[in-house]
């Protein structure tokens, strides 16, 4: 699938209200002046998560012979070669879960993902990721830079999960374990960005749209972040403070 046609499908997605037009990243005061710094995103690997279930669900523990030999023809090796290391695995099936690690490292381990949400004013959120509400949430949009966004995953949070198998069908594999998160974090309402590498990833400055500022957040810290975009052209950028409600646990964003 080309990068032109993956672009089109979120467009399409977007218009037809099954991604939202707008998606926020929840940052403390000095990650967001890096990113503005350079406009890039930090694409993490899955590997480096606060929960130990998020992109590592449990796999199969007795992988097959016939997993194994579907995972060979799949990579066209020839089928004496096939044979050769069906009988290794057949006299020391020790050495067929090391394939299954393997064939997870390379389809999962080198993603790059980046974790969004459909929420710019979850209290919790603002405590967790963006410095006890000191921080900031950036609203990005996704029509405004379509190549950054590719490729989107709307998390499917559940109680329980279909173990995986790398060796039958590492796509299913891959997908499920990008997309699948216990229930507990359904609050979090997100939305990831994944990618074939890790590390930093360029956006267009342009896609940055709304910045919100948190309840707590110094005044001297908002001048800098408003000027350090005035600095870099972000002149249609929107900034809004937030302010506790009243007689309601809710966050009320005003325009600045």
């Amino acid at each position: 699938m080309n990068l032109e046609y993956k672009k089109e499908l979120i467009t399409k997605a977007i218009r037809n209200g099954n991604y939202p037009k707008v998606l926020y990243k929840y940052r403390t005061i000095e990650q967001t002046k890096m990113i503005l710094d350079n406009f890039s995103f930090w694409f993490a690997t899955p590997d480096s998560f606060n929960d130990p279930f998020d992109c590592g669900l449990s796999e199969n523990q007795t992988p097959t012979l016939s997993d194994a030999r579907k995972h060979f023809n799949r990579l066209n090796i020839e089928e004496t070669i096939i044979d050769k290391s069906i009988s290794l695995y057949e006299r020391t099936p020790e050495k067929l879960i090391q394939l299954v690690n393997n064939a997870k490292e390379k389809s999962i381990l080198s993603k790059g993902v980046l974790s969004l949400s459909e929420k710019f004013d979850d209290i919790l959120m603002w405590s967790h990721y963006s410095e006890y509400h000191k921080g900031i949430v950036l609203g990005l949009d996704l029509e405004a830079d379509l190549e950054f966004f590719v490729t989107p995953i709307r998390i499917d949070y559940q109680d329980a999960y279909e173990e995986l198998n790398y060796l039958n069908d590492p796509e299913k594999s891959t997908i499920d374990t990008l997309k699948i998160k216990s229930s507990q974090w359904k609050y979090e309402s997100e939305i990831r960005i994944y990618k074939n590498d890790s590390g930093l990833h360029k956006i267009n400055k342009s896609a940055i749209k709304n910045i919100y500022f948190g309840v707590s957040t110094k005044q001297e810290d908002i001048d800098e972040v408003c000027q350090i975009c005035s600095d870099k052209g972000l002149d249609s950028v929107n900034f809004f403070k937030g302010e506790k409600g009243h007689g309601t646990f809710k966050i009320e964003f005003k325009a600045l």
